[in-house]
């Protein structure tokens, strides 16, 4: 899967330079109620990869103090596994 920022790139180019003709064969929806959800969800992406992107740059003042085994596999957390991790733990970011 394509990480959240990039589809929200591609989301928002496709409302841009895609037509949509074949919307027409459907009869439910036209293009311009298409391309408002799509940039309604590039959008809510962009904001939900920005706030992800925020939880993984938090800088954990225990962090310092675990093993490198420890390190490792948090490395392999997304940020918000790492972050349920903490909030479960109790540890306080800064």
């Amino acid at each position: 899967m394509l990480p959240k920022e990039t589809l929200s790139e591609l989301l928002l180019y496709l409302v841009e330079h895609e037509e949509l003709k074949s919307l027409e064969a459907l009869h439910s929806f036209n293009p311009a109620q298409v391309r408002a959800a799509l940039k309604e969800l590039a959008f809510e992406l962009r904001r939900e990869s920005e706030k992800e992107q925020d939880l993984s740059k938090m800088a954990y003042k225990h962090l310092d103090e675990l093993s490198p085994k420890v390190k490792q596999v948090l490395s392999t957390l997304t940020p918000r596994e790492f972050q349920t991790l903490f909030k479960q733990f109790g540890v306080d970011h800064g």
